[in-house]
């Protein structure tokens, strides 16, 4: 399948199907993924959280003769994750706006 998406047309999937999930459900996600991709045969029952929808339908109706563009949930909830979970320097999208703050004179910051 091979769509061109303008930028206003992914703007819009974003806006409509991702959000940041709350810190004990991005976690329950993050022991599924790891229990998903270990190879011991016990850590495999481990069942995702539950979600309303398995999927997002995102109609490209104007596109390819009215197709849609199914969004897994697990997708939707975890697509914000890498802004808040550290690298190896410990550096988040929160540290950054802290020490932006922080360098900044005081009488600019509101």
């Amino acid at each position: 399948l091979d769509i061109n998406l303008g930028e206003d047309i992914l703007e819009d999937i974003k806006v409509r199907a991702c959000f940041v999930t709350t810190l004990s459900r991005a976690r329950q996600w993050q022991i599924w993924c790891e229990s998903s991709e270990n190879e011991n045969k016990e850590d495999k029952n481990v069942e995702p959280p539950e979600v309303g929808e398995p999927h997002f339908v995102y109609a490209l109706n104007s596109l390819n003769g009215g197709r849609h563009l199914n969004i897994p949930s697990c997708i939707r909830e975890l697509a914000a994750e890498p802004l808040f979970t550290s690298d190896n320097d410990h550096i988040t999208i929160a540290t950054m706006v802290l020490r932006s703050i922080l360098a900044s004179p005081i009488d600019v910051r509101r």
